[in-house]
């Protein structure tokens, strides 16, 4: 069976420069840096970052509520999240041309 492990601990030594050497070889990378130094571009991506893990937090938190204090099952409890997640699909779904509208 051959090691067929690109990148990782487990990758060998040789195959980890050369998978970085030819990242470093592309024409354009898939993300210019320079965005970084933006502002706003900045202060948006840390916001969506921290709305992100509350929002994972909320789910995680509101499960285990369901499961050990309700006594739902697993399968219940997800079932019970599921009208938020569908609301958060649609939301998501529809704030671009709601923005675009204006």
């Amino acid at each position: 069976m051959h090691d067929t492990t690109l990148v990782g601990p487990g990758a060998p030594a040789g195959r980890r420069e050369w998978v970085g050497l030819a990242v470093l070889a592309l024409p354009t990378l898939l993300l210019d840096l320079r965005l970084f130094t933006n502002r706003e571009f900045s202060v948006i991506l840390a916001i969506m970052l921290v709305g992100a893990a509350v929002m994972g937090g909320s789910f995680l938190l509101v499960s285990l509520y369901l499961q050990m204090v309700e006594g739902l099952s697993p399968l219940n409890a997800g079932l019970w999240l599921l009208p938020m997640n569908l609301a958060m699909i649609a939301a998501t779904l529809l704030a671009p041309g709601l923005v675009v509208m204006r």
